[in-house]
């Protein structure tokens, strides 16, 4: 029942509260009040105003709610009554046990609170939270208390996610007294209580004894800024390396965790992949980093990767620029921070022109100065280099190369300065028009006209003949309006969806900065990537193709003292270990080839290693014949490589017999993959 309610509450939530709660409402995301607050604080900074940033921690926030107020603001906001009834009922049901050397004794019935991993609990406190949104609201239109006004549009003076609080006041004895009554009001109003010990004043352009007043009046902790707010720095300066010191130090725990030796090259491009490339996301989503951390953050991966770490180097076998090239381009798919952090900022360049009223957006617009309708704002004297949208707006020109606009009703694109055309505005088409036009700052839909269901542009004098012959030239191009179609609308080029994804940015962005290949043998090795063998078997299938495998004539040329001397084959001591050699044309490798290609009744090419295994991959998947010979394919090559290094390393032979039995038991490690 609790899952079923709160389904049907979550739709009602984005119409009822208010729009600086952030949490659990659909369409509203954490970096939108993670953007927000640092333009807020930046334009303090810029204006000089004096001001406090209190951010308040709620103590046991879930616990400690009162049920009469959860109802009181159901009835409030015009839930039915059964409604009401129905969401008692799930809240009020809970008895607590108390654990006695082991084992629960007795049951205590709860009298407030509501549970964790509720489904309903999340939906039901934001309901609650809204009164300390509403009041705070309130109490700023009738001007007891100040937050920040960009250009007198768009009011900012709260921010919640959920249970954290984010207030801006700016520094005034009323206003401050009229903040101090509305928080203890909502304290004695819900049950919750704020804890001081956690909750934080940070002042702004404010001497330290004055905020050591106000903190000692609220009884909160003076901290300056930057603090650090959602999980990350709040009023930072993300151009230093300082700023992101939060996220490498989460990369050093997590590797510090990891077991370096016991990690298979497979496994660490896996960790890699999922865990650690995830970590700068959550901040890069929102500033864009400095040369100096990519560098650094990738420093970490490539170590990782290799099996270095900050006590042991280990070689890169690989430039990372192939790592991190597009598995269809011979790479690991390994996405460059640069590339991320791109993609990750031109999204927001997309949900501005899909989001028509979103409180972020409201506070760009109302921030910075738009200059034509359905233009993407650009920064001015009001912003700083610290300002997040300094840094998103630097790829407007990139972004907006990329996209074209289905006009739909017009109302919201420039005719003549929007990129609606042939991705090229009307006012550079057509210049001379566009100088005898008396409506150079209409909209798309300003200039179609209904009654004549055609284009006019209202030249300021009759257009002659060379002049009328372009018009009606452009006029036939151009595509019809229809005011039902709702608001104008970006189709994202790159993807075949036509939405914006950041895989498909990041993707376009390392095509753009990479240099184009001049082979083709890369494309083959995306099957290799799609093949269902261990991660482990496609790293060094991989690591083969691009002929950086760790055999003798390979180590003569990193690191000659760490070879063999002389650089044979281990196996059969007759000639010069290389790859060709190891795997193809030594007795033991022909040996055992031989019993493959008798088992699978494929023919054994006498190639080179690369072509043999691009081969391989042309051929997998395409039946079951294909995919057995690629398989136990893979198996002996995986099997030379294994007992060679038993060889150098373990002293420690094996038979053309025991290979073949170690052969068949990698076969069905292939197989269970």
């Amino acid at each position: 029942m609790a899952k079923a309610l709160a389904n049907r509450l979550k739709s009602a939530l984005p119409d009822t509260i208010a729009e600086n709660q952030m949490a659990f409402i659909k369409g509203r995301q954490i970096n939108d009040a993670i953007l927000i607050a640092n333009e807020v604080i930046d334009t303090w900074k810029q204006r000089k105003i004096k001001g406090f940033v209190l951010k308040l921690d709620i103590e046991k926030a879930f616990d400690k709610i009162s049920w009469s107020f959860i109802d009181y603001m159901l009835a409030k906001k015009h839930f039915p009554h059964k409604w009401r009834k129905w969401i008692k009922a799930c809240i009020s049901n809970v008895q607590y046990s108390i654990l006695l050397n082991g084992a629960p004794k007795g049951r205590i019935k709860a009298e407030r609170g509501i549970r964790q991993g509720d489904p309903l609990s999340p939906f039901i406190f934001v309901l609650a939270m809204d009164y300390l949104s509403r009041l705070l609201s309130h109490l700023e239109s009738k001007g007891a208390i100040k937050g920040v006004s960009f250009n007198n549009y768009c009011n900012i003076s709260h921010l919640l996610f959920a249970d954290d609080v984010l207030i801006f006041v700016e520094d005034n004895e009323r206003y401050l007294n009229n903040l101090q009554m509305a928080l203890t009001l909502f304290e004695k109003a819900s049950g919750l209580t704020f804890n001081n010990s956690k909750s934080t004043i940070s002042p702004i352009n404010i001497s330290a004894g004055r905020t050591d007043q106000i903190a000692s009046f609220f009884g909160f902790q003076t901290k300056f800024l930057p603090v650090n707010y959602l999980g990350v720095p709040l009023g930072g300066n993300p151009r230093s390396r300082s700023f992101w010191d939060q996220t490498i130090e989460c990369i050093h725990k997590k590797l510090n965790g990891w077991k370096y030796s016991q990690i298979s090259k497979g496994g660490r491009l896996t960790l890699l992949k999922a865990s650690l490339s995830s970590l700068p996301t959550y901040q890069l989503s929102t500033f864009k980093a400095p040369v100096s951390v990519y560098k650094e953050i990738e420093k970490h991966w490539r170590d990782f990767l290799w099996g270095g770490s900050e006590d042991k180097q280990n070689a890169h076998l690989i430039n990372w620029n192939i790592c991190t090239s597009p598995k269809e381009l011979g790479g690991m798919g390994i996405s460059k921070l640069k590339d991320t952090n791109q993609a990750l900022l031109c999204k927001w360049l997309w949900r501005y022109h899909n989001e028509s009223n979103s409180l972020w957006k409201k506070c760009i617009d109302a921030k910075y100065t738009k200059n034509h309708q359905g233009d993407i704002p650009v920064v001015g004297r009001n912003s700083s280099a610290n300002s997040p949208w300094n840094a998103i707006k630097k790829w407007k020109d990139w972004y907006e190369s990329k996209i074209s606009w289905i006009p739909n009703d017009g109302s919201s694109l420039s005719f003549w300065h929007s990129k609606w055309h042939n991705n090229i505005p009307l006012s550079l088409q057509i210049p001379r028009l566009y100088a005898l036009s008396n409506m150079q700052s209409a909209t798309v839909k300003e200039i179609w006209d209904q009654g004549s269901d055609d284009w006019n542009m209202k030249p300021r004098r009759p257009l002659n003949e060379r002049e009328q012959q372009t018009w009606d030239s452009i006029k036939m191009s151009l595509p019809r309006i229809h005011n039902n179609r709702g608001m104008c609308k970006p189709t994202w080029n790159p993807s075949d969806s036509k939405k914006y994804t950041v895989a498909s940015a990041k993707d376009i962005a390392f095509k753009e900065s990479s240099i184009p290949k001049e082979t083709n043998w890369e494309k083959e090795l995306k099957h290799l990537w799609r093949s269902h063998i261990p991660q482990k078997c496609k790293f060094f299938i991989w690591t083969m193709v691009h002929q950086k495998l760790n055999t003798m004539d390979n180590i003569q040329k990193r690191n000659p003292s760490m070879s063999l001397n002389p650089s044979w084959c281990i196996s059969c001591r007759s000639s010069n270990e290389d790859m060709n050699h190891l795997f193809i044309f030594c007795p033991f490798a022909r040996s055992l080839w031989n019993m493959w290609s008798s088992e699978t009744g494929t023919p054994m090419v006498n190639t080179n290693v690369k072509d043999l295994c691009l081969q391989l991959c042309r051929q997998t998947g395409r039946n079951a014949k294909n995919i057995i010979s690629f398989n136990s394919a893979i198996a002996t090559l995986w099997t030379i490589w294994i007992r060679r290094n038993n060889l150098i390393f373990a002293d420690k032979d094996s038979s053309y017999l025991n290979a073949w039995e170690d052969m068949h038991s990698h076969w069905k490690l292939v197989f269970k993959k």
